[in-house]
C-alpha cells in the first residue's frame, strides 16, 4: 500500500526541520545529514567536518591564523611532488622546465641544450 501524504512510516517520525548544521537528505523526510562546504573527495561526518578519502589530505589555509583547515581534500603523493603538482592519480604533473621521473613520482629539472648552457 502506498503511503498517504502526512502519514509516517512505522518506527519513524517525519522530519520537518533538521538541527543546526544538518540538512534533510534529498527525497527523504526521515533522515538528516551533516552539511560541509566543499568536501569533494571526502565524507562529511559532522557539521563542518570533512574526512578525506584515501590518497587525499585536508587543505590548510596558510594565510589564516593557525593555518585553519579548509574543507577541501587535495590529492597527496607519498613522496611529495617537488617541482610539480600532485594529481588525483597520485603522480606528479610537472612544472615548466621539469620532466617526470621514470616512475612519475617526482619532477626533475630539464634544460634544453643541457643545464650548463647560459
Amino acid at each position: 500500500m502506498a503511503p498517504i501524504y502526512g502519514e509516517t512510516r512505522e518506527g519513524y517520525s517525519k522530519i520537518e526541520v533538521c538541527c543546526s548544521g544538518y540538512a534533510r537528505k534529498p527525497h527523504s523526510h526521515y533522515e538528516c545529514h551533516p552539511v560541509c562546504d566543499g568536501c569533494e573527495h571526502g565524507n562529511c561526518t559532522a557539521p563542518g567536518v570533512c574526512e578525506c578519502k584515501r590518497g587525499y589530505i585536508l587543505l590548510r589555509d596558510t594565510t589564516q591564523p593557525q593555518h585553519s583547515i579548509v574543507n577541501d581534500c587535495v590529492p597527496t603523493c607519498p613522496l611529495g611532488c617537488l617541482n610539480g603538482i600532485c594529481t588525483n592519480t597520485g603522480v606528479c604533473s610537472c612544472n615548466a622546465g621539469t620532466v617526470p621521473s621514470k616512475d612519475g613520482r617526482y619532477c626533475l629539472p630539464h634544460c634544453t641544450g643541457g643545464c650548463d648552457s647560459p
